[in-house]
């Protein structure tokens, strides 16, 4: 959006400041500062679901392994 009534910029921007959008955004904006200090990040869920799926594969491996040792003391 261009803004060209540069005489009532102030008024503009008080306006704009008071406006339902802006504190949606500032609100957002704080929220996303804090993220870090609650160590609510994208990082964190990421290292969290990689662990999950670690374990998962992992009991699938020993599942396996379980599997195979048995097969192998019948022969």
């Amino acid at each position: 959006m261009r803004f060209s009534d540069w005489r009532n910029i102030w008024k503009r921007l008080k306006e704009h400041e008071s406006s339902h959008e802006h504190n949606i955004c500032m609100n957002q904006r704080v929220e996303l500062k804090r993220r870090p200090e609650k160590n609510e990040t994208i990082q964190k869920y990421a290292q969290e679901k990689m662990t999950k799926e670690r374990i998962h594969w992992m009991q699938v491996l020993l599942r396996i392994i379980v599997v195979v040792k048995t097969l192998a003391k019948k022969i």
